[in-house]
């Protein structure tokens, strides 16, 4: 639906999946103290999706493994890409997740939608 803002969605799916699949790392997310390594090999990944000339084209799961990553504790350098990487292509990729709602590039803003997912499972407990 137009009021639905598709990166809120992603993340919240992502907090939904890491509670019911891996509850280290959903702790670990929730009290900030996150492995980037980790959550890249819990969603099949092993560095940032380069974006190649012409195109953006990383997956969904990329794209929130770059968001997410960028604010692990640990080894979040591995996800934020530099100037040889596009940075400003994800940017904007990342922005455009974005689209219908305030989303400002405060660090842990995206980790904390994951986080409330997750709270919110752990008071049906």
């Amino acid at each position: 639906g137009e009021n639905v803002n598709f990166g809120y969605a992603l993340l919240r799916l992502m907090g939904i999946i890491l509670f019911c699949l891996d509850t280290d790392l959903a702790s670990a997310i929730c009290k900030g103290r996150a492995d980037a390594k980790i959550l890249a090999s819990f969603l099949g990944e092993n560095s940032i999706e380069p974006i190649r000339e012409g195109g953006l084209c990383a997956d969904h799961h990329q794209v929130i493994l770059t968001m997410l990553g960028q604010e692990c504790l640990f080894n979040s350098d591995m996800f934020t890409p530099e100037d040889g990487q596009h940075k400003d292509e994800w940017d904007e990729l990342i922005r455009s997740y974005f689209k219908n709602g305030g989303f400002s590039r405060v660090t842990g803003q995206r980790s904390h939608i994951v986080v409330e997912a997750i709270d919110v499972l752990s008071f049906l407990r």
